[in-house]
């Protein structure tokens, strides 16, 4: 449906005969142009293009006129028409085409052998941009042969026009008439392809014409001279360079020379040993009743070359001149080792009317278990879209999604193993996603989530979420892939995005997912607000504390925090600066820990957590739910009991009350320390930074916020010393002095250096009134 998603189960691998990446492609999928088997592949379910209209221009005096369309919502890939005068509707010599939006587009533009015939197709996959309403744009510009049938200021129209979308759909067109309704009407170019089998019969049998390859190979040169022979005159020819060895396609540099050279045809090549002979511009092969060369492959530098190489017949298929199905035989077969064919298709032509592959496709293959996983995460205008998988993929196919289910428009997409791997990725104003290969190139397999790729949105989603539906991947073999969504899926049930939780306060959430070798831990988060800090304890399913070794990636590395990891369970994220976590609507990837073993039973769970607020400092509850350990049916992590390692803080203020002096006493070194600053009143106390005593000496940090709370931490290794007796640990500069001339502490807790573990602090010397515990009351 437009904008909707693409079933999986209709998804890309379906085409079974279709080049995602490493698959051999078959002409029949070709339809009406080269370039649409690589997309129609992918996405034979996306939805038309909106009519498209194209006009013509006068005569300029220098022999040249402008072609102009006019497309409301774009995604015309391929177009084709004759230019004839307006006047007599005879056709036009024409000279040249170039210019205008098809080539900005990077379209492949020729005027055809055929008087007035242009055809334009993008092998690129990139459609022309869409006009506005009564806003026709350049399409191309016309050379007229010399001398020029029309004279400047004279009319020309357009006959036979014909458009398609990326995936080889009919466009509806609409294009300048011809005046002379009585004229003679050109014959069409167009070579229409087979009718379609009746439903009864199953796919019509190819026609009874045989043609034969013929290979001579080079193994010094590394090039392979290809010879035919054939009894009709043909418009196409395909097949798929092996290995005789091993039965893998054989990677190519070009292909060049002979017949197909002579006859003006175009020759392409693949990675995966697709060799491809067509022609846009009316070009054929003569029949040959003797061994002909047509033409000469050269293989790809730098990989091994093989001892021999042969044709799979049944990989193999050439079209007629007139269309027909022509058998191609190979005087080099494969031994049987090769990749299984896909099944013969009934035509192929350089018209754009597209073929109905789905009568002429075997049965799908089931899908294969590659334990392909995604997962997306909102950043601003962008989606950072991740992924893990056990094998190499050719293809992955997802669509975009906001918090109500309508599709996310994306302007481009850039990085991650799409860009390093050398495969596309296509996006569009409907949501759907696609990144192939065109040279035969796969998306690496990884065991732990990596970034795939970062998703340029035209606007931030109003919902403050982006999600992942209808996902699917394919092997390098043309087998579907489930996919699945770990983070950041949408609903399936009901076809919309889970809308964000309603914030209650400040509200952080964590959750875990641990990579297939079980090496790394993902931790991803949501926030209702930026954050200066977060720590929290992993463990494994019997609560045993995980050790960590250290971590990076994620929000956490992009906006310069740092991951700070002890012998034992706890992990401290936080900032030496001023760099703050941005706050994340959906679940978004904070880090990626490597822990020093894996869990000996393959879980992972989160025991404690807090966060800190970037704006005020205050310690946040941390809502663990999602990955919390066993036996706790609060929706808070269970706390670790805090050790008691003897540690205490009191305070002193100065005389004129603009200055505090705070000290401690501990049995170990720590991390890291904090606590709550309070008047009398309990009113918390602002402080404007700090300086001196232990911390500066150590090399550690005084970070203050808007309110009260205070944090000591290192950027590196430092450490705060023991102190068997009241030592100065910093001097704290105040916003104001406080009202009462009373200073108290509410709340402290420090970190142990050896074990990263939370340490109590007994702050019974400064403890605010009514506390008769000897601990601060808790904020």
């Amino acid at each position: 449906p437009p904008g909707g998603a693409v079933p999986a189960e209709r998804g890309m691998a379906r085409c079974r005969g279709a080049s995602v990446g490493g698959a051999p492609a078959r002409l029949g999928l070709l339809g009406s142009l080269a370039a649409t088997v690589l997309v129609a592949s992918l996405s034979a379910q996306r939805a038309a293009a909106q009519a498209v209209s194209f006009s013509a221009g006068e005569a300029a005096a220098d022999g040249t006129l402008d072609v102009f369309y006019e497309s409301s919502q774009g995604g015309v890939a391929g177009f084709q028409f004759v230019v004839a005068s307006a006047a007599t509707g005879a056709p036009l010599a024409l000279a040249g085409v170039s210019g205008g939006a098809a080539e900005v587009a990077g379209f492949l533009v020729e005027a055809s052998a055929r008087p007035g015939q242009v055809l334009g197709i993008s092998i690129a996959l990139a459609a022309l941009p869409a006009t506005g309403q009564g806003a026709p744009q350049l399409l191309t510009t016309i050379s007229l042969a010399s001398p020029p049938a029309l004279a400047a200021g004279e009319a020309a129209c357009l006959l036979d026009a014909q458009a398609t979308n990326e995936v080889a759909q009919t466009v509806e067109v609409e294009a300048t008439a011809c005046g002379d309704a009585g004229a003679e009407e050109p014959p069409s170019t167009a070579i229409e392809p087979a009718p379609p089998p009746a439903p009864s019969l199953g796919p019509s049998p190819p026609a009874d014409v045989a043609a034969t390859l013929s290979l001579e190979y080079d193994p010094t040169a590394l090039t392979v001279t290809v010879s035919y022979t054939s009894p009709v005159a043909m418009q196409g020819v395909q097949f798929v360079l092996r290995d005789a060895a091993d039965g893998e396609g054989v990677p190519l540099d070009s292909a060049s020379g002979g017949a197909a050279a002579s006859a003006q045809m175009d020759a392409q090549v693949g990675a995966n040993g697709n060799v491809f002979i067509i022609s846009l511009a009316g070009g054929e092969l003569s029949a040959a009743s003797t061994p002909t060369e047509l033409t000469t492959i050269v293989l790809a530098a730098g990989s091994a070359a093989p001892t021999a190489v042969c044709v799979d017949p049944a990989e193999a298929e050439a079209i007629s001149a007139d269309g027909g199905v022509v058998t191609l035989g190979s005087a080099a077969p494969c031994d049987g080792s090769a990749a299984a064919p896909s099944p013969p298709l009934s035509s192929l032509s350089p018209t754009l009317s597209p073929t109905e592959p789905s009568e002429l496709l075997a049965p799908p293959s089931p899908p294969q278990d590659a334990s392909l996983v995604l997962t997306a995460s909102l950043m601003g205008t962008s989606v950072d879209v991740s992924y893990s998988s056990a094998i190499p993929l050719s293809g992955i196919e997802f669509l975009l999604q906001d918090g109500t289910g309508s599709p996310l428009a994306a302007t481009g997409a850039s990085g991650g193993a799409a860009d390093a791997d050398g495969v596309e990725v296509a996006t569009g104003d409907n949501g759907n996603v696609l990144i192939f290969s065109l040279t035969g190139t796969a998306v690496n397999s990884s065991a732990s989530l990596v970034p795939l790729t970062s998703i340029s949105l035209a606007s931030a989603p109003a919902s403050g979420v982006a999600c992942l539906a209808s996902a699917v991947g394919a092997t390098v073999d043309a087998i579907e892939v489930e996919a699945g969504i770990s983070v950041g899926a949408c609903d399936s049930g009901s076809g919309e995005a889970p809308s964000p939780q309603p914030s209650a306060g400040s509200r952080v959430s964590l959750s875990t997912m641990l990579s297939a070798d079980g090496t790394s831990v993902f931790i991803f988060y949501t926030s209702d607000k930026d954050l200066a800090g977060v720590e929290f304890v992993l463990r494994d399913g019997n609560q045993t504390p995980l050790r960590v070794s250290g971590g990076s990636g994620g929000a956490t590395e992009a906006a310069g925090l740092e991951v700070h990891t002890g012998d034992s369970k706890t992990v401290v994220i936080f900032s030496s600066g001023t760099s703050t976590l941005p706050a994340a609507a959906s679940d978004t990837l904070l880090t990626t820990l490597v822990l020093e073993s894996a869990p000996v039973d393959g879980a992972v769970c989160l025991g404690s957590g807090q966060g800190i607020a970037a704006s005020t400092f205050e310690l946040v509850d941390v809502d663990v739910s999602a990955a919390a350990c066993e036996g706790d049916s609060s929706g808070e992590a269970p706390s670790t009991p805090p050790v008691s390692i003897g540690l205490t803080l009191s305070v002193a203020l100065s005389s004129d009350s603009s200055a505090l002096d705070v000290s401690y006493t501990s049995d170990q070194e720590l991390a890291g320390v904090e606590f709550v600053l309070r008047d009398g009143n309990q009113t918390p106390l602002r402080v404007s930074g700090g300086s001196g005593g232990a911390t500066e000496a150590a090399g550690l940090e005084v970070h203050t916020g808007n309110s009260k709370t205070v944090v000591i931490f290192s950027s590196g290794t430092s450490t705060l010393p023991a102190a068997a007796s009241d030592t100065l640990l910093t001097t704290l500069v105040l916003e104001s002095a406080p009202v009462d001339g009373a200073v108290c502490l509410g709340s402290g807790q420090g970190i142990a250096a050896s074990t990263f573990e939370l340490v109590d602090v007994d702050v019974s010397a400064a403890a605010c009134e009514g506390d008769s515990s000897g601990e601060a009351p808790s904020t």
